[in-house]
């Protein structure tokens, strides 16, 4: 789920009519279960959801409410979350950073006809948060089997950068791990951090991983990471949880199985599919540092999972508080 970079269907001219609301959920390409579910957790009333249900919702919603809709799925929806530390950012103001980055990142009519080439599509601080939705163009279509080149046309593409302005953690959602990196670079560049030592993706470690599973209801499927063993060829065991009698998936740790491996030393968990007690369900990766969402996601609750991450890193120590604001650190 994207808007159209070309032209922000979200722009506040656009609010005023019914019209225009219906353009924005259009542009916005939302599912309905996604608005549904944005109704019903504010207690308000759902449509039909038939071929009419868009425009009944943009008749039916108040302009503070629709303003309200526009944000939960604007720069969220059916995400992958990659976390990187990138100290002493948080040291910045956010109007600073959306600066520094308008003025390095090349305007997008100035990479019209560029292939993955990052342009700034939008500079936006809402609340205590600064959004960088970072365009480019890709090739969709075939490569010639002779000359390497592309014959497809280009598309537009986006990868959103969420800043925060109380932690070094920030947010990159995108899939593309190569452009992720690629934009975290750029956005490092703009206020001066060039060194590697500065930007990493954050390590959930074996502690992280403790304090995290404390946090967690169910791992309805789970990767295992075996001990490693010289007479063994396995590296991971991939475990799916089967249902109770009820029709519930179980919680897979509860597996003799499950239990027996993570029992060896070295053995741990490295990705699955969980539902944490407060019932957000996502995927975590711990190795890589990232979380994707399988339906769309609010941005509330994509905010509320990055501060459980948040509080989960400083618990553990996986960085201290001198990293977090940038400093060495220093013994006291």
């Amino acid at each position: 789920m994207a808007t159209d970079i070309d032209n922000d269907p979200t722009s506040d001219q656009d609010f005023e009519s019914e019209d225009g609301r219906l353009e924005v959920l259009e542009a916005l390409d939302l599912h309905m279960a996604a608005i549904e579910r944005f109704l019903s957790s504010r207690e308000l009333r759902v449509p039909e959801m038939d071929d009419h249900f868009e425009m009944r919702v943009a008749e039916q919603l108040s302009e503070e409410i629709f303003r309200s809709l526009v944000y939960q799925y604007k720069y969220a929806g059916r995400q992958t979350i990659n976390y990187f530390i990138i100290k002493g950012i948080s040291d910045h103001d956010l109007s600073e950073i959306a600066s520094e980055v308008e003025s390095r990142l090349p305007a997008q009519e100035n990479v019209q006809s560029v292939s993955r080439e990052p342009f700034i599509a939008e500079c936006e601080v809402i609340g205590d948060r600064l959004y960088l939705p970072v365009g480019y163009y890709e090739y969709a279509g075939s490569e010639h089997p002779i000359t390497g080149t592309n014959k497809g046309i280009l598309i537009t593409k986006r990868v959103v950068v969420v800043i925060s302005d109380d932690t070094d953690l920030v947010e990159i959602r995108g899939s593309d791990v190569n452009m992720v990196e690629d934009i975290r670079d750029e956005i490092c560049k703009s206020i001066g951090k060039f060194k590697d030592s500065v930007k990493d993706r954050p390590n959930f470690g074996v502690e992280f991983q403790e304090e995290f599973n404390e946090l967690v209801e169910k791992y309805f499927n789970l990767k295992v990471r075996v001990d490693d063993q010289e007479d063994t060829t396995l590296d991971t065991i991939s475990f799916t949880s089967k249902e109770d009698e009820e029709g519930d998936r179980r919680d897979a740790r509860d597996s003799d199985r499950v239990e027996k491996e993570l029992s060896e030393k070295g053995s741990e968990i490295t990705m699955g599919y969980v539902e944490l007690n407060e019932g957000f369900r996502f995927r975590m990766n711990r190795e890589s540092a990232k979380v994707s969402f399988m339906k769309s996601e609010k941005e509330e609750n994509l905010n509320k999972i990055t501060e459980i991450i948040d509080n989960v890193l400083r618990e553990t120590g996986e960085y201290t508080q001198g990293q977090i604001s940038g400093l060495e650190d220093v013994p006291e």
